[in-house]
């Protein structure tokens, strides 16, 4: 059981690290996007409406990326726990 604890924690932490470098890549893709459209903006090549969306995607990608942050660290809590290693964690 502990054995079947410490392979589930382990997965978890890799794909939780895999979604981690997706959502890092997404945001900054996110960023990206938005500063060309900050720039169209400026220069009257993009409309308010294409402005305010980019900046919404911005902001939803920052969140998906907080939230695979928060996700991999809880895994790494879990793969300490699973190797009764949790109480280092604390001290």
């Amino acid at each position: 059981s502990l054995n079947l604890e410490f392979e589930n924690a382990k997965a978890q932490l890799s794909s939780s690290l895999i979604i981690l470098n997706n959502q890092k890549a997404n945001e900054q893709l996110a960023q990206d996007v938005f500063s060309n459209t900050r720039n169209n903006y400026d220069n009257g090549l993009a409309n308010l409406t294409d402005l305010l969306d980019a900046e919404s995607s911005l902001t939803q990608a920052q969140n998906n990326y907080s939230t695979a942050l928060l996700d991999y660290k809880i895994a790494e809590i879990q793969l300490l726990k699973s190797k009764g290693e949790l109480k280092t964690l604390i001290n």
